[in-house]
């Protein structure tokens, strides 16, 4: 539950209307009580998105500095990874229709007790803990709220020695966040210290790597020629032999449609309950066969904060099935520091390229099939087309063993009810037809 101090600053701070005054370009830093460092941007200089964002440390100003940087170019997978990127505590306003029911019943219950009519737009505060690939969610950390709490009082500090002067006196300057110092307020008793703060260098971005420790398992899939690969069950299906010494194309990407995690099942399987954990983007590996130009594998995590043990077995486990790639291609940082422990351990060349057209073209076609247009609106209804074409037998029996398979894994954490008729037993039956498990 937020508490009412919360409300009592947030109210207070909308009166402020700070953002008629600083660009969200504009941060500043707050020391907080307990002494961690969290940088302030306000937002709502062009009427629309009203909020402060406290992005706590340099994980947060990571987050913010990544959020800033220009998106021309960039695929959908891509654009939603950075949308859904942020490390923030937000302090909101948005229209009453915007509140979830628990939102709306907590702001009502401490207007009523204040006294406290919300009018015009954007009046309600909402506020919402945003982590890095995970869904928006309740700020119920009592930490958090007090760091979120000591930005919007440090707001108001701000907002007053404001009010004669320009922001770019007081040390606020509109550019980059990257090398120049900016206002770093502490509370001293009942007064505010204000100093600079020179910004800490960008950190480099260290993507998780596979790690391979199974050394016996290492040296049998060299020995195995390729020709002779098998599957755990015995038996590689035709279209994973014939991949066998053919050139693949592999990508890790953010997958489009926010899932529950697994310790926080819907009771009687009622995916209406609302969540009691905040759902979260699971990542996704797609495996090409650059030769036939079709998917070879696909795997979609089951894990909220970890991909890179699934996905690196998910290889593996690949490479034991259909035989060694003559080499594998990438083309992003992120799918190199994957795989590229298992591609030396196994001396596969690993190439990484600026552009793979045939990679790209497919991940697009996914996302397209498992988005709608009011994804933002609602996340839940995504991939509605998807599962009403993959509804079609002749679809179905166009999809290679894995990707078949991992599709039957991932329909079954939908509710029955939000599937199209049938699906579930036309894929049991298409999976039976291949002398595969239902």
């Amino acid at each position: 539950m937020i508490s009412d101090a919360l409300y009592q600053a947030a109210f207070a701070f909308r009166k402020t209307k700070l953002w008629h005054q600083l660009y969200d370009s504009q941060i500043f830093a707050i020391q907080h009580a307990d002494g961690t460092i969290g940088y302030c941007c306000v937002m709502g200089i062009m009427g629309e998105h009203l909020a402060l964002a406290v992005y706590p440390g340099e994980e947060g100003l990571a987050a913010y500095r990544l959020m800033g940087m220009k998106r021309d170019g960039l695929e959908e997978f891509e654009k939603h990874e950075r949308a859904f990127s942020q490390n923030c505590l937000m302090c909101s306003f948005v229209s009453r229709e915007e509140l979830r029911p628990r939102e709306l019943a907590e702001v009502r219950r401490y207007c009523k007790a204040n006294g406290i009519t919300p009018r015009g737009k954007n009046a309600y505060p909402q506020f919402r803990r945003f982590l890095p690939h995970y869904f928006p969610w309740y700020l119920e950390d009592e930490k958090e709220q007090t760091h979120l709490l000591e930005g919007l009082q440090a707001c108001m500090e701000v907002a007053d020695k404001l009010e004669n002067r320009y922001p770019e006196s007081m040390g606020f300057l509109d550019m980059e966040p990257f090398d120049h110092s900016i206002p770093l307020l502490t509370k001293k008793g009942k007064r505010w210290v204000w100093t600079a703060h020179m910004l800490p260098d960008p950190q480099p971005i260290v993507y998780p790597v596979a790690a391979v420790t199974d050394e016996l398992r290492l040296a049998s899939i060299r020995r195995a020629p390729p020709s002779k690969a098998k599957t755990t069950s015995g038996k590689a299906s035709l279209g994973q032999r014939r991949a066998a010494g053919h050139p693949w194309a592999c990508d890790v990407a953010m997958y489009p449609t926010a899932m529950r995690q697994q310790d926080d099942p819907a009771p009687d399987g009622d995916d209406s309950i609302e969540p009691r954990k905040a759902p979260y983007f699971p990542y996704l590996l797609m495996v090409v066969d650059m030769l036939r130009e079709q998917p070879l594998h696909m795997t979609i995590t089951d894990q909220a904060d970890s991909y890179a043990p699934q996905l690196g077995e998910a290889l593996l486990s690949l490479i034991e099935e259909a035989g060694m790639p003559v080499r594998i291609e990438v083309r992003n940082d992120r799918t190199f520091a994957l795989i590229k422990d298992i591609a030396k351990q196994l001396q596969i060349p690993l190439q990484k390229k600026k552009s793979l057209p045939l990679l790209a073209e497919l991940l697009q076609d996914f996302y397209e099939h498992m988005t709608t247009q009011d994804d933002e609106e609602h996340p839940d209804d995504g991939g509605a087309s998807f599962l009403e074409q993959l509804a079609d037998p002749a679809r179905q029996a166009m999809l290679p063993d894995d990707v078949l398979s991992e599709v039957a894994q991932a329909i079954r954490r939908f509710h029955k009810a939000e599937l199209p008729e049938g699906l579930l037993d036309s894929i049991a039956a298409e999976l039976r037809k291949r002398g595969l498990q239902a």
